[in-house]
């Protein structure tokens, strides 16, 4: 799945998995995808090490609020 800022393409998520994904696992990626290139385009506005690790930090916190979530149970199939 892209990230992307357009027309730039900011960084890739992928998801390791034998069976294909279904719309609500689309939804959380393409969700997850979106965050990021918020978090990513931040950061480089800010062009800061702090503010990067800060802004990452919060984005990895996601996995966190989301953690138990039906979903992501099955992505991890």
């Amino acid at each position: 799945m892209a990230i992307r800022q357009e027309p730039e393409l900011l960084a890739t998520l992928s998801v390791d998995r034998a069976a294909p994904l279904n719309p609500e696992e689309e939804h959380l990626l393409d969700s997850l995808a979106l965050e990021a290139a918020v978090v990513i385009n931040d950061a480089r506005l800010r062009s800061d090490a702090v503010t990067w690790q800060g802004c990452l930090d919060e984005l990895l916190s996601f996995d966190e609020r989301i953690e138990g979530s039906e979903v992501v149970k099955r992505l991890g199939e």
